[in-house]
């Protein structure tokens, strides 16, 4: 009975290997690769297989030639990310925001640039060739600068070639706000380039080696400073605020302040105005226009250009100090 049992179990088992065998194909090693036929010149058949290149020592260098440079490890790749503390700012202040005036604003952050004309008119008679060129006293150029102005003189010398590292850290400071508003009570005067030159009629406020890029001196020429360009702002900030603290009548710091709060108020009318006079033009040209809302409209302009008035009868009494009566150099 155990004999049979035994026989019986055994021919189950090799029916069973033989059912696995028949599902499961058997495993083929890959054949070797094979390269593809090139053409007539080639010498190896298609379907056979290129022999390997034979391993070869590598030529010695010839003496006194330098060793071969090792090549550089791979530079490891970082994962740029925000520094910590800039991420706990913008994720708590948010991104930043570029601030820019309006327009009424914009139009009294310029300057008021002057210019002269340093060559005398030609000769009357028998002769109209033009003067020949010379550099003026220093009392005659300044003179020649004021023009009868009390106001301090700014005098800024246009740098060639364009772009140069002086020109663009002078442009960045007089593009401050600050220094703009300070050059209301000064006479602006912008010059050539060619005052560098000895026979310039100007050249003697540029005598400095190298050529300052803006001049600052009172009126009659006194308390002459040059700026170069590469100055910190305080130091040029300073040199404006003693001149007009000695030319001007008032307060000009104080009133730098007080007319950067009205540009700030200016900015808040401008773009109030534009809101609702687009309001009023899209409901003007709508089907069915509502006439209450558009005399609502129409009475919040008014109400806000009463408002620009009383805010421009406030700046002109901030920045219209006026020059303390002083000796002016006379033009020649």
């Amino acid at each position: 009975m155990f004999a049979r049992a035994t026989r019986m179990l055994t021919a189950l088992l090799g029916l069973q290997s033989a059912l696995l065998a028949q599902r499961e194909p058997p495993v083929v090693p890959p054949a070797p690769p094979t390269r593809s036929y090139r053409g007539p010149g080639d010498v190896t058949p298609p379907g056979v297989t290129a022999p390997a290149p034979a391993l070869t020592a590598p030529t010695p260098a010839p003496a006194g030639s330098a060793p071969r440079p090792k090549p550089a490890p791979p530079r490891p790749q970082h994962l740029r990310q925000v520094p910590e503390h800039i991420a706990r700012a913008l994720q708590r202040y948010g991104t930043p925001i570029t601030f820019e005036h309006e327009r009424t604003a914009k139009s009294r952050l310029t300057y008021a640039w002057e210019s002269v004309l340093v060559m005398p008119p030609a000769a009357e008679g028998p002769t109209v060739a033009a003067a020949r060129a010379k550099a003026l006293p220093f009392a005659d150029a300044v003179a020649l600068l004021a023009d009868g102005d009390p106001r301090p003189l700014l005098v800024l010398r246009e740098s060639w070639p364009l772009g140069a590292a002086d020109q663009v850290e002078m442009d960045r400071k007089l593009d401050n706000e600050k220094t703009i508003l300070l050059a209301k009570w000064f006479r602006c005067v912008s010059v050539a380039d060619s005052v560098r030159h000895a026979d310039h009629p100007l050249h003697s406020l540029f005598t400095a080696s190298p050529a300052p890029r803006l001049v600052l001196c009172a009126a009659d020429g006194g308390h002459l400073t040059g700026f170069a360009g590469s100055e910190n702002l305080s130091r040029l900030w300073a040199a404006m605020i003693d001149l007009l603290g000695r030319h001007v009548d008032g307060d000009c710091v104080a009133a730098v302040h007080e007319e950067m709060g009205i540009l700030s108020r200016f900015d808040h009318l401008d773009s109030m105005e534009t809101e609702f006079a687009t309001r009023l033009d899209r409901l003007l040209e709508s089907a069915a226009p509502s006439q209450r809302e558009i005399t609502q409209l129409r009475a919040r302009l008014a109400e806000l250009q009463r408002e620009r008035t009383a805010l421009e009868a406030l700046e002109r009494k901030v920045m219209g100090l006026l020059a303390k009566p002083a000796k002016v150099a006379k033009r020649p």
